[in-house]
């Protein structure tokens, strides 16, 4: 029985082996290219467009302050950020008389 199963294995492992034998790739063509009609796309860098940093000349934080009062202060701010309060809805039949 032990020599039952080791033929059965060397059988097995023989037709994995010709089956990978079989899976061979073809030889590459000369030019890839010619054989796909594919245009030759090109490197295009993710730098090509980068615009080095330049510093910003800061104005008197003075006249920054000022022009903050002006607006209103930091509650001006505040209200920018927050969304507008939308009316109370009133089911139908509610509120009416």
């Amino acid at each position: 029985m032990f020599q039952t199963a080791r033929a059965a294995f060397a059988v097995a492992l023989t037709a994995i082996a010709a089956a990978a034998g079989a899976q061979t790739a073809a030889p590459a063509a000369a030019d890839p290219q010619a054989d796909s009609g594919t245009a030759d796309l090109g490197y295009r860098s993710p730098f090509e467009a980068y615009q080095r940093f330049t510093q910003e000349q800061a104005g008197s934080w003075k006249a920054a302050n000022d022009n903050v009062g002006r607006i209103g202060g930091w509650r001006e701010y505040a209200k920018e950020a927050r969304p507008p309060a939308a009316p109370p809805r009133q089911h139908a039949g509610h509120g009416q008389q």
